[in-house]
């Protein structure tokens, strides 16, 4: 009598993959960097390391429309895909997924893991790691993203402000 087994493919025991995401700086409405007055701070938060995927949509449609399980239209085909991720792992807008601009071409990061420490997404469990692919239909394990957002804090000083009794303008992003 055969055995039947409920494994999976044997998890990878290569590292994770590595990229770097660095996002534009974000500039609030009414600030001009070209304004010699004014002398400008720029500090950079630190970045944040997740597990998960970069992914272009229109890899998903068209990954979904060779395997004949698109919707009519391709919007249905995504939201038909980003439903079932909501629905195994809780995963939507805001909360693991998110829209990023890379190379002019919109990509969607979906993850399921995120730190301030490195080693903290390095020593997530590999079964985990499995999971998560599998409930996003991945080919490949997810990789450790570095991303350097745009959060960050643009001070601007008018030179005299400091001679002066008025505060100096401040603008958080």
């Amino acid at each position: 009598m055969a055995e039947s087994s409920t494994e999976s493919a044997p998890l990878s025991a290569a590292p994770l993959r590595e990229f770097t995401i660095i996002i534009e700086k974000i500039i609030p409405p009414g600030v001009n960097l070209r304004d010699t007055t004014v002398d400008h701070y720029l500090r950079q938060s630190p970045p944040s390391y997740l597990l998960g995927y970069i992914v272009n949509p229109k890899a998903i449609y068209e990954w979904h429309k060779r395997n004949g399980k698109q919707r009519e239209t391709e919007q249905e085909t995504l939201d038909m895909y980003l439903a079932c991720i909501k629905k195994n792992v809780g995963i939507e807008w805001g909360t693991g997924l998110q829209k990023e601009t890379i190379d002019g071409e919109e990509h969607w990061l979906i993850f399921c893991f995120q730190s301030s420490n490195r080693e903290h997404v390095l020593a997530i469990d590999r079964r985990l790691v499995e999971n998560f692919r599998r409930v996003t239909r991945m080919g490949s394990d997810p990789m450790l993203i570095i991303y350097k957002h745009p959060k960050m804090r643009l001070l601007c000083f008018r030179g005299l402000a400091a001679l002066t009794s008025r505060p100096p303008q401040c603008y958080v992003c």
